[in-house]
């Protein structure tokens, strides 16, 4: 199972269409349990309080943008496959990045913390400047590696 957390693996397994459902709910469950370890719920809902409504916001944007990207890049109305490879590669792609990204969000935030100039506490409050840069960078990369390997599944290049 640990073969399918590679990208690489995962491309190639897709453009010869054997991912199986359940490699793709086992990577649904890994993306759930990150998220509930790392205490990321989504804030997209009726029940956002007001200061999340900016990130509820964005967030929506950010999902828009992806489906279109990904569905872009698979080929557009020509393209085959499109929930598996976006679904497939979405949930790899989001553990990596948000693997990589809280790693250095933290130790961004340990500088920021131990220097007696810069003030941690009101850069990284919740839902402050900190959280929405940390965002708008994961959320980035991930439309950036997902057009990346889903044009790569479609096209049938090699990694």
């Amino acid at each position: 199972m640990l073969k399918y957390l590679s990208l690489n693996f995962v491309v190639v397994q897709l453009q010869h269409g054997r991912i199986s459902a359940k490699v793709q709910a086992a990577l649904l469950a890994l993306v759930m349990v990150a998220q509930s370890v790392l205490g990321r719920r989504g804030l997209i809902g009726p029940l956002a309080i007001l200061a999340m409504r900016p990130f509820a916001a964005l967030q929506l944007l950010f999902v828009i943008a992806a489906v279109w990207v990904g569905y872009q890049a698979n080929g557009g109305a020509s393209g085959r496959d499109f929930l598996t490879r976006y679904f497939t590669l979405s949930c790899l792609i989001y553990l990596w990045v948000n693997a990589v990204g809280y790693v250095l969000y933290y130790v961004v935030y340990l500088a920021f913390y131990y220097s007696p100039w810069l003030e941690a506490e009101n850069a990284f409050r919740l839902y402050g400047p900190a959280q929405l840069a940390f965002f708008v960078i994961t959320a980035s990369a991930f439309l950036v590696l997902l057009q990346r390997y889903m044009r790569r599944v479609s096209l049938g290049d090699a990694p």
